[in-house]
């Protein structure tokens, strides 16, 4: 079973890729969903309010606004989110991949936006980036009502694309509309799947 990793760097759509794969049939482990799920997760909540009390409302209730806020002002506070959170994203990254090894799948996909950062790009066999000029990265975020200085604190915090790209055993330029992606992908999920036959 090979493993192929997918990561980019926010707004880059590697999310539209995902879901490409997943509609045309493959496995694909989706970290951002495990990361909403473990947010509604009352015992998580309950050891995330000692740590970042600001990310909570006067009434109790868990925002993720605030808790954005608050860890991308402070990259101290964010490396302790990360310590919290990226352990349980991984175990259940990996019960994805020890599943899908007894399913006897011959691909599969996950999706992990720090997927070089947090190393698990050792976890793959080849990995893909979805790669996208900073100033379509900018107008595509402000289109979906962001706003410039948070993405500018978001990219801060994580690897550029252009060292993305340096590491990735593929690259899917999204820069174009989706069908030239999807020709990218297409193609690329060609390549893949000859190497693995």
């Amino acid at each position: 079973m090979k493993v192929v990793g997918i990561t980019g760097v926010i707004g880059s759509g590697k999310t539209t890729v995902s879901h490409y794969l997943k509609n045309a049939g493959y496995y694909v482990f989706d970290a951002d969903s495990v990361v909403n799920r473990i947010y509604n997760e009352s015992s998580f909540l309950e050891r995330l309010i000692k740590i970042f009390p600001d990310a909570f409302t006067e009434e109790g209730n868990f925002d993720k606004g605030l808790l954005t806020k608050v860890v991308f002002d402070n990259k101290i506070l964010l490396k302790e989110l990360e310590n919290l959170i990226h352990p349980l994203v991984e175990h259940d990254c990996d019960l994805f991949i020890e599943r899908s090894r007894l399913e006897n799948r011959k691909i599969i996909f996950i999706d992990v936006p720090l997927l070089f950062e947090t190393g698990w790009d050792k976890k793959c066999n080849y990995t893909i980036v979805v790669s996208i000029s900073p100033l379509e990265q900018k107008r595509r975020y402000l289109l979906c009502g962001g706003k410039e200085e948070d993405l500018l604190k978001r990219i801060n915090c994580q690897m550029s694309d252009d060292e993305r790209v340096k590491r990735a055993s593929f690259v899917i330029d999204n820069n174009n509309d989706k069908l030239v992606t999807f020709s990218y992908l297409d193609k690329t999920l060609k390549e893949i799947n000859d190497l693995v036959e």
